[in-house]
C-alpha cells in the first residue's frame, strides 16, 4: 500500500511538470523540510510564512523557473531490488537572488480616486508594484499581471524580475516620489462613487461627499454597553485607522476592525501638510484641495499622444493673402481671350451643322417624272 501511494503522487507530479505545471510534489514528505533548506539556502532567499494555509513548499514553488525529467538505466543487465530498471532524475532551477545585489525596498501602489468638479478621476498608467535601491536609486517596477506570481509579504524575491531601469527621472512616478510639480501625470475617469481599500492598518476611502459614521464597540455574547452620540463625519477622501475592538457603520457601508495586525506603515511623503504620527484620520481631501502643484493634466492614450507630436512637429499651418481683382492684370486678359474663343468656336459650329444638313436634303429629292 505504501509503495502503491509513493508512486501515484509521483505520477500526478510528473504529469503536472510535462503539462508546464512545475512543482516539488515529487520530493518524498519525509524529505521535504531538509530539501526546502538547501534550496533556500543555496538560492539566498528569505521565505518567511505569515499564512498557514500558504506553506512554505507553495512559496518555493513561485520561484521554479524549468524542471527536467530523465530516465538513467541500471548498469546491471538484470533486474535488481524487485525490478528496479533505472531511476528518475528530477532537475529543477530556480530563480536565485544574487548575493552582491544592492537592497531594494519594495511597495505596492495604490491610486486613490479624488474628485475634480463634478466627476471622480484617478491616477493613470501608475506600475502596481515598485523598488528602489536607496544607494543607487535605481527602479524596478511591475504590472498589476506580471506582480501576480511574486509574494513579496513571504518572499524577498520574485520568479520574474523585469528590467533595473536606472534613467527614470522624467516619468510621473518621480515627480510623485520627488513631491514635484505633477507635470508628466495623467488621470483617467473612475466609475465607482465610492472607494474602499484596506491598506496596512488603515481603510482608504474616497467618496464624492462627505459621510458621517457611528462607531459601535463589538461586545461578546449576552454583554451590552450604554453608548453616547459618537457621530463623526469622514471627508470625501481620508485614511483611516479602526480598532479591533471597534466597527464603523455609515451611511452607505460598514467598516470592520481590523484583527490580523501588520507591520505595514502608510508612509506619507509631504510631512510638511499632514501629520499623521498619532491621528486615527487622516484628511486628504483638504491636503489636495490646498495642493495648487498638481496641473491634473487629462490622461491622453500614448498612441494618441504621438499623433499629436507627430501633426505638431510636421504640419505647417497654410498662409493667405487678399489680392483684389485689378491686381490680377495678366489673368483677367487671359480669361477674356479664352472666353472670346469658346464664343467663336460655339458659333463656328453651330453654322457647319446648318449647311451640312441642307446638302443633305437636296441630295435625296427625288426628281419630277
Amino acid at each position: 500500500m505504501a509503495r502503491a501511494m509513493e508512486t501515484h503522487f509521483i505520477q500526478e507530479s510528473m504529469e503536472d511538470i510535462f503539462a508546464n505545471r512545475l512543482n516539488l510534489r515529487f520530493i518524498h514528505p519525509y524529505d521535504l523540510p531538509n530539501v526546502l533548506k538547501i534550496i533556500t539556502k543555496q538560492t539566498n532567499i528569505n521565505v518567511e510564512v505569515l499564512d498557514e494555509a500558504f506553506p512554505i513548499v507553495e512559496l518555493v514553488n513561485q520561484l521554479l523557473i524549468q524542471q527536467r525529467i530523465e530516465f538513467i538505466q541500471s548498469d546491471t543487465k538484470e533486474p535488481i531490488d524487485g525490478g528496479v530498471i533505472g531511476s528518475l532524475l528530477f532537475t529543477s532551477s530556480f530563480a536565485a537572488t544574487n548575493r552582491n545585489q544592492q537592497q531594494f525596498s519594495t511597495y505596492k501602489l495604490t491610486a486613490i480616486p479624488f474628485n475634480r468638479g463634478n466627476q471622480r478621476w484617478r491616477l493613470a498608467q501608475l506600475p502596481d508594484t515598485i523598488s528602489i535601491s536607496t544607494k543607487t536609486y535605481e527602479l524596478i517596477q511591475w504590472s498589476k499581471e506580471e506582480s501576480l506570481t511574486c509574494k513579496f509579504k513571504s518572499l524577498s524575491s520574485c520568479r520574474e524580475t523585469p528590467p533595473i531601469q536606472k534613467n527614470w527621472q522624467e516619468t510621473c512616478l518621480f515627480e510623485i516620489l520627488t513631491d514635484s510639480n505633477l507635470t508628466l501625470c495623467r488621470i483617467e475617469h473612475e466609475m465607482e462613487k465610492i472607494f474602499l481599500q484596506r491598506i496596512g492598518q488603515q481603510w482608504a476611502i474616497s467618496m464624492k461627499n462627505e459621510t458621517k459614521c457611528h462607531r459601535v464597540t463589538q461586545l461578546d455574547q449576552e454583554q451590552h454597553a450604554i453608548t453616547t452620540d459618537n457621530e463623526i463625519t469622514i471627508p470625501p477622501i481620508a485614511l483611516l485607522t479602526i480598532d479591533r475592538s471597534t466597527t464603523w457603520s455609515c451611511d452607505h457601508f460598514l467598516l470592520p476592525g481590523i484583527t490580523n495586525d501588520t507591520n505595514e506603515l502608510i508612509r506619507i511623503i509631504d510631512n510638511r501638510k499632514v501629520n499623521y504620527d498619532d491621528s486615527k484620520l487622516i484628511n486628504l481631501y483638504q491636503t489636495m484641495s490646498n495642493d495648487t502643484r498638481w496641473k491634473k493634466i487629462p490622461y491622453i492614450p500614448g498612441n494618441i499622444q504621438s499623433m499629436f507630436e507627430y501633426l505638431l512637429t510636421t504640419t505647417s499651418m497654410p498662409t493667405s493673402t487678399t489680392t483684389t481683382w485689378y491686381q490680377h492684370g495678366t489673368t483677367v486678359a487671359v480669361g477674356l481671350i479664352g472666353i472670346m474663343s469658346i464664343t467663336s468656336i460655339t458659333l463656328y459650329v453651330k453654322l457647319s451643322g446648318k449647311t451640312k444638313k441642307t446638302r443633305t436634303s437636296e441630295m435625296i429629292t427625288k426628281p419630277s417624272i
